[in-house]
């Protein structure tokens, strides 16, 4: 897509090693990482490598598109992942706080996607409590906003050998859209997956930017997590991988793999992810979800009084999405229900006019 581009000043340069932690008394730590500058103020990007040998025991920084991009100001930006200040305020110079950053925007190679992982040591995963915690951020939305993947290798660490055959977590990437610049997340495109702050409804995670041009919606790092319960007992390497097309900028930081309490477990034992977009919307409402093994299932749409609008019964699937006609329903406060013998998941939808 044509564009004109606006970006931030780089803070830092280039990489990183997971650093120990004393495990809190909840969780028994298998890595954790915020990417925060060593002694000295060393980049925590720089000791990584650069592309991955099979079986490495470290970070891997690995630039699989070998594209330039440009988003820094007058500058090319660095391959792969890069270490610089937190993107989700509006002047990154003044945060304390770091993080890792890939760019997609290739304007030589507009139609060529960015690959760039970001891969984990090797850890074996003790026993079915334990998760994989994350922040993300799109720096830029609804317009340019970057998706990712988070892959699992139970093999090796090379992209190129198919060694990361499962998707855990999927973030959208906006595809297309009929009015550039909208704040309207109506009037774009995505691909499938969990759209940033639940699709530009979670304040939480966003805030309107009017420094650069056109107003967008600025993104802050939001917290994600995925159960590695399909892993107990394997070694396994899980990778990052921003992968979108002709867009901006993702930051990823705080990364943990952990043990997960009794207390803390959901009480839907095999949900390993539910999402609900677009989210607020008027037409249509796509569920998605992802289970940790294939198990019947009933998804339902409720209004605010608890009063079933739809319901459907769905044989037994991993991942599933399912879309809701809500084009004839008033604006207001609805409800997304999955359950099984399991338990069940509610997600909140709202309906606009």
């Amino acid at each position: 897509m044509g564009r004109l581009y606006f970006s931030i000043l780089l803070i830092g340069s280039m990489f990183c090693v997971a650093r120990a932690q004393k495990p809190a008394s909840a969780n028994i730590i298998l890595l954790s990482h915020d990417f925060q500058p060593g002694l000295d103020n060393i980049p925590p990007t720089d000791t990584m490598l650069p592309a991955p040998n099979g079986d490495d025991q470290q970070w891997v920084n690995y630039d699989a598109d070998l594209l330039f991009g440009n988003c820094l100001l007058n500058e090319i930006t660095p391959g792969g992942w890069f270490w610089e200040s937190d993107l989700g305020v509006l002047n990154p110079s003044q945060s304390n706080n770091f993080a890792v950053t890939s760019c997609s925007y290739h304007p030589d190679f507009p139609d060529l996607p960015a690959m760039n992982w970001l891969i984990l040591p090797p850890l074996t995963i003790p026993d079915t409590n334990y998760f994989l915690s994350w922040k993300s951020l799109s720096f830029y939305g609804p317009h340019w906003m970057d998706g990712y993947k988070v892959l699992v290798s139970s093999t090796n660490n090379v992209p190129e050998s198919g060694a990361f055959t499962d998707t855990i977590f999927k973030a959208a990437e906006m595809i297309s859209t009929t009015v550039n610049f909208s704040l309207d997340v109506s009037k774009y495109t995505f691909s499938p997956g969990y759209i940033h702050a639940a699709a530009y409804t979670d304040t939480s995670y966003y805030f309107k930017d009017f420094s650069q041009g056109p107003p967008f919606y600025h993104g802050r790092l939001e917290p994600h997590k995925v159960r590695l319960k399909n892993y107990a007992g394997q070694k396994i390497y899980i990778a990052f991988l921003h992968d979108s097309t002709d867009d901006d900028k993702l930051q990823i930081d705080d990364i943990l793999v952990a043990q997960k309490t009794t207390s803390q477990t959901p009480d839907f034992q095999l949900l390993n992810q539910f999402q609900v977009f677009p989210n607020p919307a008027n037409s249509s409402a796509w569920c998605t979800w992802e289970l940790a093994a294939p198990i019947h299932v009933t998804l339902q749409l409720a209004d605010a009084t608890g009063q079933v609008l739809q319901e459907i019964s769905l044989p037994a699937q991993s991942s599933v999405n399912y879309r809701f006609d809500v084009s004839a329903l008033p604006s207001g406060m609805y409800y997304c229900t999955l359950s099984s013998a399991q338990g069940k998941a509610v997600r909140k939808l709202v309906v606009t006019r």
